[in-house]
């Protein structure tokens, strides 16, 4: 993926490694109430009731995470967003222990 910023010069890796810290940023906004902390600051979505977006649904905004933390991988990117080892397993369909 290779970004161009509006009213910006250049493009290429600069403004794409920008676009992705920027976008890891937002993603962990306290405002948006998106995740809880783990007792080791991970993360772990909030539940529903808890966020706050009147524009997107949280299935919104996790399928966009999603998209671009696998387009992320798919270009050799490192996204600043700690995931919880235990929503991982969930993701990937793993059994869950103690």
């Amino acid at each position: 993926m290779e970004l161009d910023f509006f009213n910006e010069e250049g493009s290429g890796l600069g403004p794409t490694l920008e676009f992705y810290q920027l976008f890891s940023q937002e993603m962990l906004n306290p405002e948006l109430n998106l995740w809880r902390k783990t007792d080791k600051y991970d993360l772990f979505p909030s539940p529903f009731q808890t966020f706050k977006s009147k524009k997107y649904t949280l299935l919104e905004i996790f399928e966009l995470l999603g998209v671009l933390v696998g387009r992320a991988m798919l270009d050799g990117r490192i996204i600043q967003i700690n995931i919880s080892p235990v929503f991982w397993k969930i993701l990937l369909n793993k059994p869950v222990s103690q």
